[in-house]
């Protein structure tokens, strides 16, 4: 997880934002595939963002 304040700037597969005064995250589910993690499709689905997995990366 990360709370850096720079967009683009994070690398972890959750990070924290500040957007309209509240705190949302991003996902990078391509990361969590790496790292052999899966994410719920809730918690997907209520994502600011989500960077997609590559093709042919199992869950």
């Amino acid at each position: 997880m990360s709370d850096g304040r720079s967009p683009g700037s994070a690398t972890g597969i959750i990070n924290f934002v500040i957007k309209d005064d509240r705190v949302r995250f991003d996902i990078d589910d391509e990361a969590a595939a790496q790292n052999r993690l899966a994410i719920s499709s809730k918690l997907l689905s209520v994502a600011l963002s989500v960077k997609p997995r590559r093709a042919g990366e199992g869950r």
